[in-house]
């Protein structure tokens, strides 16, 4: 008798094992796949992140697009104020007889001359033109008035 319960002790031990066991491996499985469903909802919520982070960075882009254009509109706005400024110290480096930039002839330098400051598209410069052109007195106070407010414009481009 004592041996009855010793194996049926022993097969219960042995179908207890196996039921652990198999307990064990379901117990894996359950965690494995909880693990699996979290890692593919973090992936699904990082692209989903990632995609509204895309729309962000497109707008940014598109804001420096703009930027650069305007900034770049002021640069040859300035650059044109600046050729205009040279072109109008032209005939006073021949008479000062120094070093010319430009192998302008008196007319040729009056048609580049105007050119250059319609190019601009400053009401004030081209007044001035007007008044520079006409000569005497009036001219050269329209040369210096020219001559500041050309610099006057290059300076609020650079702000």
């Amino acid at each position: 008798m004592e041996y009855d319960k010793t194996k049926r002790s022993n097969n219960l031990r042995k179908g207890l094992n196996k039921e652990i066991k198999k307990m064990n491996k379901n117990v894996i499985i359950a965690v494995l796949v909880v693990l699996l469903v979290i890692s593919v909802g973090f992936g699904v919520y990082s692209f989903q992140k990632s995609t509204k982070g895309t729309g962000s960075s497109q707008a940014q882009f598109a804001t420096s697009e703009q930027e650069k254009e305007v900034l770049q509109e002021k640069i040859d706005k300035g650059l044109a104020y600046a050729k205009s400024l040279d072109l109008l110290y032209e005939p006073m480096r021949k008479q000062m007889n120094l070093t010319t930039k430009y192998s302008l002839t008196d007319v040729e330098w009056v048609s580049e001359f105007s050119k250059v400051t319609k190019a601009v598209k400053d009401d004030t410069l081209n007044y001035l033109l007007k008044d520079i052109m006409d000569g005497g007195a009036t001219g050269e106070k329209a040369t210096i008035r020219f001559m500041e407010r050309a610099v006057s414009a290059i300076m609020d481009v650079l702000k």
